[in-house]
């Protein structure tokens, strides 16, 4: 059985994945921020259900993830490529990480 704390996170991921279009999607991993799903070859979505996500966090998050990029690191590190917010739940379109 599913906590009740977390049939909210999955519902508000359902919604929010319905109301972009995307189907099929499948959880591909779950953190302290938020969940995980398949989108495109090359990118996955990640649907936050923290309440301090704003999008001012993103986008600086984005920043330091483009600095990250930058570098000459051995391993592949996150990258934000679009960030929204559908019914107060903020989504991130992200480089998939092999």
């Amino acid at each position: 059985m599913v906590k009740k704390e977390y049939q909210t996170i999955y519902k508000k991921a359902q919604i929010t994945l319905a109301k972009l279009n995307i189907e099929n999607a499948t959880l591909t991993g779950t953190g302290g921020e938020g969940l995980v799903y398949t989108y495109k070859k090359n990118d996955v979505i990640k649907i936050y259900h923290k309440d301090y996500i704003t999008t001012d966090y993103l986008q600086n998050l984005s920043s330091i993830q483009h600095i990250l990029s930058q570098a000459k690191f051995s391993f592949l590190t996150p990258q934000i490529k679009e960030i929204g917010c559908i019914e107060n739940t903020y989504y991130s379109i992200e480089k998939k990480l092999a």
